[in-house]
C-alpha cells in the first residue's frame, strides 16, 4: 500500500502538475453541491485534488475521489479513510500540531511543486466569521509563495492583491468589491460602472464595496494591499 501511494506522488511530479484544488473543512451548501462536484471534475484534468480533514465529509457524501488527504481527524471520522485507499493520506498528530489543516495542505502543495492553488470551503463558512477572516488572511500569508492563490465558492471569488493588477471576466451587473487591508490604497479600474480613477481608500472604508461590471471584461489595479471580491 505504501509503495502504491509513493507511486501516486511520483506520477504527479512526473506529469508536472503545478496546480491544486484544495478543499477545506468549510461549508458546502447542499443546494449548490453540483458546483463543487463540477469544480472537482474540472480540477482532476490538470490539478492535484487535496482535502483537509473535515472537507473529506463532502467527498464521502458524494462519492468523489481526492488525490491527497491531510489532517489529524478531529473533524472527519477516521474510518472514512477506508473509502479512499488510492489517495495519499498524511496524518498530523493532534497532540503537537502547530498548524491548521489548511496550512498543512498548502505547505504540502508548495513542497510538491504546486504553483497555483484554488481553495474551496473557505468562503461560505455558515457565518463562522473567525474561520472566514482566518482564511482570508491565510491567502495573504501564502500569496508570495504561490504564483496564484484564490478562494472560490458557488457565488464568489476572493483574490488577494498587493501592488498589482487583476483582469477577469463576468457578466454586466456582477458585483466587484475592493477591501483595503492597510492604512491606505489607491484603486483604478476598467470595465466597471464606477471608475475610481486612482482614488485613495483607507483601511475600513466601505466606499469601494459593491461596484458593478459594466462590461464582460474588467481589470482592477491596486497600489497597496487589498482583497478583491468578485460576486457572480
Amino acid at each position: 500500500m505504501l509503495d502504491n501511494k509513493v507511486n501516486i506522488i511520483v506520477n504527479y511530479l512526473k506529469h508536472m502538475k503545478t496546480k491544486a484544488a484544495v478543499f477545506l473543512n468549510g461549508a458546502y451548501p447542499p443546494d449548490y453541491s453540483y458546483f463543487y462536484i463540477l469544480e472537482h471534475k474540472r480540477a482532476r484534468a490538470d490539478s492535484v485534488v487535496v482535502v483537509a480533514d473535515g472537507g473529506l465529509m463532502f467527498f464521502a457524501n458524494h462519492q468523489i475521489q481526492p488525490d491527497v488527504i491531510i489532517g489529524d481527524w478531529d473533524s472527519a471520522d477516521v474510518t472514512l479513510l477506508k473509502s479512499f485507499t488510492k489517495a495519499l493520506t498524511i496524518t498530523a498528530p493532534a497532540a503537537d500540531k502547530a498548524f491548521t489543516d489548511g496550512e498543512l495542505a498548502l505547505d504540502w502543495c508548495l513542497n510538491n511543486g504546486i504553483k497555483e492553488a484554488v481553495i474551496y470551503g473557505g468562503v461560505d463558512t455558515s457565518f463562522e466569521t473567525d474561520h472566514l477572516l482566518g482564511n482570508i488572511f491565510l491567502l495573504f500569508r501564502y500569496k508570495e509563495k504561490f504564483n496564484s492563490i484564490i478562494m472560490r465558492d458557488y457565488c464568489q471569488e476572493i483574490i488577494p492583491l498587493k501592488d498589482e493588477s487583476y483582469a477577469g471576466i463576468g457578466k454586466p451587473g456582477d458585483f466587484i468589491s475592493v477591501i483595503p487591508l492597510e492604512e491606505k490604497i489607491t484603486c483604478s479600474a476598467v470595465g466597471l460602472a464606477y471608475d475610481p480613477g486612482g482614488k485613495t481608500y483607507r483601511f475600513g472604508q466601505t466606499t469601494p464595496l459593491r461596484n458593478q461590471l459594466a462590461e464582460s471584461v474588467f481589470s482592477v489595479e491596486i497600489k497597496g494591499r487589498a482583497v478583491l471580491v468578485k460576486h457572480f
